[in-house]
This record gives C-alpha cells, structure tokens and sequence, in this order.
C-alpha cells in the first residue's frame, strides 16, 4: 500500500468525510477534486476531509491527482491492491472515515451544486443531530447529452419515508453519492451482494435512522453510460443475480415476498418512466434542464 498525503489530525474536528473509491478512472475523481475545490484560506478544509482509496490495477489515478493532492493537505489518498473488491473497499473507506457524517462518491459521480461542501456543512449544522440528508440526484447521459431527475422527489420521500422495503424492487432513492449520513449508522456493505448493494445499505439506515430530511439545495449528478461501468459489466446478468439477491435479502431482512405489492410497484414504477422520460426528453431538445444551463455545460465539459 502507498499514501500520499495522508496526515494524522487527530486534534481536528471534522464534520464531513466526502469518501471516493477509485478504480481505473482518473478523470471522474479529478471532475470530483475540480468540483470540491476549495480556496486555500477556507475554514472549511478544518471540517471537511475528502478521502480517495484507490484499487487501479496501475497508477493511472494516482498520476492524473498528483498535482491536486499537493495543493489540498486535507485529501488523504491511499493505494490500495487492485484485488481488494469494491465492497471491502468501500466498508475500508468509511472505517477510516473521521467525521460525524460521510458521503459515499463514486467515480461516476460529482456534486452539480455550487460550493457545495459549504453548502452541505450548513445543512448539518443547520438540523443538528439529524440522522440521513437525502440530496436530489440528476442522471446524466452523455452520448446523448440529456439529464433529468433520477425520480420524481414525491415518489423518492414515498419509498424512503413509508414504504423502505420497496426499494428492493427498485431504487427510488439512486447513488449512495446521494445521502449524506450519519457514520455510526453504518454497519458494513454486504458484500455477498451485487446489485442491490446499495438498496441493502439504504434500507438498513433507514430502518436505524431516527431522523431524515430531503434537501433541495444539495445536487448531485450521476453519469449512467459509462461502459466501464458495474452496471455495463453486469449487463446480461443483471436479472438472474436481482432475482438470486432478493430471495437473499427477504431472508437477512425477514421480509416475506408479497407478489401484489411486486406487481404494484412495476406497474407505478413504468407508468411514472412512461411520463417523465419523454417529458425530460422533449424538454432537453428545447434547451430546458432540471439545473441552470451554466451548470449542464459544466457538468458535460
């Protein structure tokens, strides 16, 4: 294992750990770095720590962050063996972890919100002791240059707030990139799971969370055409390995398969896609975005 930039600040308070696995991308974690950009004189590098556990099967991250890693003494980075899996790589991320809350951000993903560490400290400051804050999600494709939100924020507060053990069925809530939680809700990712790794993670926070909030002035964008991608590697498998999982999870979580419920959600989950994907469709072709048009050249440059 090599570290870069890594420094004992035992003395420190932090409040957020913004976590970011790596694994053969370099661009997205420098898009992240470019996007938490601090000013060198910002207090807000005392509360903050971001930090990058990279499994690269070579030093291509490492090299393309050199640079950025110099600059910012609050970003610890530490290579690992590209062996270690995914999962234990991100259980090893939030062990390490020494603020009261962490962000989990994969490669894929990016803050869309200007100052958006200030902005995220604010809002835990602001509600203090809250336990989950769900951020708003914008799905980005970059082939064909359209964005709009992941699902319906309604629908989102529905599954989170009364209805957990849907999002089995399908993830309303989107990337982990998207709540900001409370650290010693944690547990550990399952990581006899693939698919659902994430819904298995939401679910158990939401079942030990005591209080949540769903923050409109926190975005976060999540590219979904990346062929290097898990769900790309997945792709072909991915129906067999969901139908394997949640026959897995109805058994660790004690839940009981109620195909009404299954169809139900199926059926809302499409007639809700068959309404907001042309919706957003036309909407792009017009030049109208869920986000400031500044904001989309940004996020596609």
């Amino acid at each position: 294992m090599r570290s870069v930039n890594f420094q004992k600040k035992e003395n420190r308070e932090v409040i957020l750990s913004i976590l970011l696995p790596a694994y053969n991308y370099p661009l997205g974690i420098q898009k992240i770095l470019d996007y938490l950009k601090l000013p060198d004189d910002s207090e807000l590098k005392s509360k903050v720590e971001i930090i990058i556990f990279d499994n690269s099967i070579d030093a291509c991250v490492e090299s393309q962050i050199e640079t950025t890693l110099k600059k910012n003494k609050h970003i610890v980075y530490n290579n690992y063996s590209y062996k270690t899996v995914a999962c234990k790589n991100w259980n090893k991320l939030i062990d390490k972890a020494r603020g009261a809350y962490y962000i989990l951000m994969h490669h894929d993903e990016f803050p869309l919100t200007k100052n958006f560490i200030s902005k995220a400290i604010e809002e835990i400051e602001e509600h203090k002791d809250i336990d989950v804050i769900i951020m708003d999600c914008i799905v980005m494709n970059k082939s064909t240059g359209s964005l709009r939100p992941h699902v319906p924020s309604f629908i989102r507060k529905k599954f989170f707030e009364n209805f957990p053990r849907w999002l089995f069925i399908r993830n309303a809530i989107g990337p982990t990139a998207t709540l900001i939680v409370k650290r010693s809700l944690h547990s550990g990712f399952d990581c006899r799971l693939e698919w659902l790794i994430d819904v298995d993670e939401y679910y158990s926070i939401r079942k030990r969370a005591k209080s949540w909030i769903f923050s409109n002035n926190l975005l976060v964008g999540s590219y979904t055409d990346r062929d290097e991608s898990i769900t790309s590697s997945l792709k072909g498998e991915i129906k067999n390995i969901r139908r394997d999982e949640l026959k897995y999870l109805y058994k660790k979580h004690h839940l009981r398969e109620n195909r009404f419920y299954l169809c139900m959600v199926i059926i809302l989950w499409v007639g809700m896609r068959v309404i907001t994907r042309p919706y957003w469709y036309i909407m792009n072709r017009i030049g109208k975005y869920p986000v400031p048009t500044e904001v989309v050249k940004k996020a596609f440059k």
